[in-house]
């Protein structure tokens, strides 16, 4: 299905803090998935999932972090199934504590953990992953967004996914 709607915010923090509660509703959970060094924000909800913000700034509980999908530093063939199997572990440890698992926030270049286009369509078994387990998509195009990636308009567009809910911000102006 294609995305259908749209909601304007002033920012993309505010943007990507209504995603979250979006996410939260749809699922009826609270667990959030994010790379390791994500930037997703500075609202009060977003700045608990974002990582980048340094240790000043403390995670959400329900906040899990992943790896970034870097291919030079990981030694896989299959960069899909593993960065997927990073998603469920997650997940898995959420159910473990009580956390009902709500979505994956992430940019689809990583651009807060180093820039990482890693290869076409890697992302889908992720998506997958997030998917069986009840939870959404959030693709915070507010880097790769805007025909960066040169691919197509939406970073996201080069896996050949389509999230759930899309995120932008200034680069729109």
């Amino acid at each position: 299905d294609e995305i259908d709607r749209a909601m304007y915010m002033c920012t993309g923090s505010e943007a990507n803090d209504l995603a979250i509660r979006i996410a939260r509703e749809y699922s009826g959970g609270t667990g959030i998935i994010v790379s390791q060094e994500a930037y997703h924000g500075t609202s009060s909800l977003t700045s608990g999932c974002s990582p980048a913000l340094g240790t000043e700034q403390p995670l959400d509980a329900t906040t899990r972090l992943v790896p970034a999908p870097d291919y030079y530093r990981i030694q896989t063939d299959d960069l899909g199934t593993w960065f997927a199997q990073q998603i469920q572990q997650q997940i898995d440890d959420m159910n473990a504590k009580g956390i009902k698992f709500a979505g994956f926030l992430a940019d689809s270049i990583f651009s807060s953990d180093g820039v990482m286009p890693n290869p076409v369509g890697f992302l889908q078994k992720a998506v997958d992953v997030v998917h069986a387990n009840g939870g959404i998509f959030i693709a915070d195009e507010v880097q790769p967004g805007f025909a960066r990636t040169g691919d197509s308009f939406w970073g996201f567009g080069r896996h050949n996914v389509v999230p759930d809910i899309i995120t932008t911000g200034k680069p729109m102006g």
